[in-house]
């Protein structure tokens, strides 16, 4: 979920490049055709009436064992409903504001998915300081890169006392980019 934001444009250049496949869920048509433009075959709209129905067809074709949700609530309860037997279900943020509704026993018990929470702070102190670095410089070798999965763009740039503007904007922004604060000469 979440696929529109830089987090999720990155997951998904990252996985293309693997080539893991990926479901995209996203709020708006307009991302939909974005994504489009960028080589996925799976990106779902969840305002779109036939949502739930194109869900389990892209699940039933790709039979994803991990899922990455910034959203949750309705929606996260859906897709993890719909998640095949042995997935794992994590939760990286709570957009919706709400908790993941519909886990059952037999979510858990029978078809043995698994819900987690993931917040980096927290998992990076049980990583091998050597994994760490040698991630970072691969990130920073493809931020070199033209088709980089990791460079973002940045759509604007504002001196520290404008900062309530750019708190008003950040929203109307958000799937454009990134808004920067450059310290002041």
């Amino acid at each position: 979920t979440a696929a529109s934001s830089s987090l999720g444009r990155s997951l998904f250049k990252l996985c293309k490049k693997i080539k893991i496949p990926v479901i995209n869920v996203v709020r708006r048509e307009e991302h939909v055709k974005k994504y489009a433009e960028m080589g996925a075959e799976y990106t779902l709209n969840q305002s779109d009436p036939n949502f739930d129905s194109k869900l389990a067809a892209a699940l039933e074709k790709i039979k994803p064992s991990v899922c990455f949700d910034a959203v949750v609530g309705e929606l996260g309860g859906k897709i993890f409903k719909a998640l095949p037997h042995r997935a794992h279900y994590y939760i990286y943020g709570g957009l919706s504001g709400k908790p993941l509704p519909e886990v059952t026993v037999a979510d858990t018990l029978f078809a043995k998915k698994q819900v987690r929470g993931f917040w980096l702070s927290e998992e990076l102190p049980r990583i091998p300081r050597s994994a760490i670095l040698k991630d970072l410089d691969y990130i920073c070798e493809d931020i070199k890169r033209e088709d980089s999965c990791f460079k973002q763009k940045i759509v604007g740039e504002y001196k520290l006392e404008d900062y309530q503007k750019v708190v008003n904007e950040c929203a109307a922004v958000a799937a454009e980019g990134k808004l920067i604060f450059k310290p002041n000469p």
